[in-house]
């Protein structure tokens, strides 16, 4: 009975939670409130206390509540309602940002599980997954996003990818991965990334050769009066001097 109950108890809450979530974004109640619900030890309680019951209709003591003829009554909603229709981007974005991914991770695969072709939340789910040690659950749904995506959304899947690749260990398939993203986007910041992970991972001459590409385009760049970052710059000269 104890062990039922110490497995029913964080589901409930969990189901309460959330229920709060979406009452408190319905309202639009202040945004102090989605932390206090979100980060606050029995958050949702306190919210539950203070603005949930005092929004509910309250009825006389000793009054009858009125009669209802069949007209006022609402059809009955369906008895089990797809898993996605409680899904909410923004309350499973601040639960991944918030560091609460296993509770993310629950909507989201019920989320994908009726709409698989929201690339928002497959982003999501990979991010959740990374952050949770998981790395080769968030390598398969990043690399499913990968294709699906152009332009700067497509550099950011990348980039998680490349955080998730080197997390696994497959720094190999990371410097891949870094390549494609410094020739499709060849700003000094990727053509940096791109040279110290084959700095620290090898090989060197590909590095150095990536350096000297950077370094003078730089120096190309500050003689037409367009400089690159001053950081970014300063860290590629002393890689460089570094790897001879």
């Amino acid at each position: 009975m104890g062990l039922f109950l110490a497995r029913l108890v964080p589901g409930a809450m969990l189901v309460f939670k959330l229920a709060m979530l979406v009452h408190a974004l319905q309202r639009r109640v202040d945004g102090i409130w989605i932390l206090v619900i979100l980060l606050a030890p029995f958050g949702e309680v306190l919210y539950f206390v203070l603005e949930f019951l005092p929004s509910q209709p309250r009825r006389q003591p000793g009054s009858r509540p009125p009669r209802r003829t069949p007209q006022d009554i609402p059809p009955p909603e369906p008895l089990s309602p797809s898993p996605s229709a409680r899904y909410d981007a923004r309350i499973v974005r601040q639960l991944v940002e918030h560091g609460q991914s296993g509770e993310a991770v629950d909507l989201l695969q019920a989320r994908l599980a009726d709409t698989p072709d929201d690339r928002d939340a497959t982003l999501l789910l990979g991010r959740a997954l990374a952050s949770m040690g998981d790395h080769e659950g968030a390598i398969e749904q990043l690399e499913l996003l990968g294709p699906k995506v152009r332009g700067a959304r497509r550099d950011v899947v990348r980039k998680h990818l490349v955080d998730a690749l080197i997390a696994a260990d497959r720094q190999a398939d990371a410097a891949d991965q870094l390549r494609a993203l410094a020739k499709e986007s060849p700003t000094p910041l990727n053509r940096l990334r791109l040279a110290q992970h084959l700095a620290d991972h090898g090989p060197h001459e590909e590095a150095r050769a990536v350096l000297d590409t950077m370094l003078a385009s730089a120096e190309h760049a500050e003689k037409q009066g367009f400089a690159h970052p001053h950081t970014v710059v300063s860290e590629a000269r002393a890689l460089r001097q570094q790897l001879g």
